[in-house]
């Protein structure tokens, strides 16, 4: 049975590490999104163009975001000296199998954005389909990174 400064010690770390996942996160997701924001801008100064959110949806822009994030995490896991006491499956599954299956969506919504001829597409299920993807590899990520900082060897 932990004692009750064990698992102090524990919810301390945890709380620690689930806040540097998450400014890690937003840190990464800033510098990751400096051209959609460069775009925006740019477009909003132009009196010629509307601002279309339907385009950004179009283009892909948080597709390759979120297949960023979470191929970011396989990587640093690659690279970690995180002592895991995680079961292999978990590890397998947080950091191979879970990016593998978001670089696939990635593809074929993606593939559906620029192979569909643009007035078939369902700008709605597009829509649902790229903002479900992206909160999906946010959670991933922070769930990621804060097993590694966790784990982190102080």
């Amino acid at each position: 049975m932990a004692t009750p400064k064990k698992f102090i010690d524990f919810l301390a770390e945890l709380s620690y590490s689930i806040t540097r996942a998450i400014s890690w996160v937003l840190l990464t997701s800033f510098f990751s999104l400096i051209q959609v924001f460069f775009v925006f801008c740019v477009i909003s100064l132009r009196k010629d163009s509307d601002l279309s959110l339907e385009e950004l949806y179009r283009n892909g822009s948080l597709l390759f975001f979120s297949a960023g994030l979470v191929t970011n995490i396989s990587i640093d896991y690659c690279f970690s000296r995180a002592d895991f006491s995680l079961p292999k499956i978990a590890i397998g599954l947080v950091y191979g199998i879970f990016p593998v299956f978001v670089l696939i969506m990635t593809i074929f919504v993606y593939s559906a954005c620029h192979f569909i001829d643009k007035n078939q597409i369902d700008m709605e299920l597009l829509r649902k389909y790229q903002i479900t993807i992206l909160i999906v590899s946010l959670v991933q990520t922070v769930v990621g990174k804060t097993l590694m900082f966790f784990g982190e060897k102080k």
